[in-house]
């Protein structure tokens, strides 16, 4: 699944884009694998680019941290 973003739908926060990488401990451990991390990090950036490009970096309400999904 790595090397492409998907977008999806979540409950509370709505479409979201994700992009599955490689743990970045991988390439310490098998440094085969760090030109696949370095383009995951290029496709990060490029995705992030171009939402901030389309304006879909307002914040519509306070981000929400990992602790208030862990108290639902």
């Amino acid at each position: 699944m790595r090397g492409r973003a998907y977008e999806l739908e979540l409950k509370d926060l709505g479409k979201v884009m994700v992009i599955p990488t490689y743990h970045p401990a991988a390439a310490l451990y098998n440094p085969k694998v760090r030109p696949a991390l370095e383009k995951d990090f290029s496709l990060i950036a490029e995705a992030r680019s171009s939402l901030v490009r389309a304006g879909k970096n307002a914040v519509k309400s306070k981000p929400k941290s990992l602790m208030d999904f862990l108290k639902r």
